[in-house]
């Protein structure tokens, strides 16, 4: 009887083992990102932006700045996803993308920085982002920044630009931004 009862539990043990065994490359990503230092948060230049794909919070940043500055609207689309206990339309998303592509919020801009990263689940983390303007950009804020936290999700293997549904006074629904806050430096 005992032999039989530890032979259901090896093989009970040995089901768990093989059902954790995949999550070990995720459970290394997140240590990693929850103890990424402040000396390990990137900073880019605009000439320095290039797309590097979406594997990590950070290159899905580069990648995103990347594609706003150089207008790539496919890459702009491919880094965001919406909120899915608010999910916006497809075509209220693609507004945001074309209209992002026309806005001149990144031009004059000196420098990206990652101020600060952290983790809101395991799926899910938020950076501080500061943009700092050149001082003959033209930019209101010429010669400082604007700083705002930015909300990504991993979705698929990668990490992408949470969008959100803004709403009128009444609760209707008028367009979708990225999950932020921002304010000037």
């Amino acid at each position: 009887e005992r032999l039989n009862h530890n032979t259901a539990e090896l093989l009970k043990l040995r089901n768990e083992v093989t059902q954790l065994r995949p999550l070990r490359p995720e459970v290394a990503e997140l240590k990693k990102l929850a103890t990424q230092s402040a000396l390990g948060l990137a900073e880019w230049k605009p000439n320095q932006l290039v797309n590097v794909g979406r594997g990590t919070p950070q290159e899905a940043m580069q990648t995103f700045f990347w594609s706003s500055m150089t207008t790539n609207i496919t890459e702009m689309r491919n880094s965001l996803i919406g909120d899915p206990s608010d999910p916006p339309t497809e075509a209220a998303i693609q507004e945001y993308v074309n209209r992002s592509a026309n806005q001149q919020e990144t031009k004059g801009v000196a420098k990206i920085r990652v101020l600060s990263q952290s983790l809101n689940a395991t799926d899910e983390v938020q950076l501080e982002v500061q943009m700092q303007y050149d001082q003959s950009s033209g930019q209101v804020n010429a010669g400082s920044g604007v700083s705002g936290m930015m909300t990504l999700r991993k979705v698929n293997g990668e990490w992408k630009f949470l969008l959100t549904s803004t709403r009128d006074g009444d609760g209707k629904v008028i367009g979708v931004d990225l999950a932020n806050k921002s304010s000037a430096r």
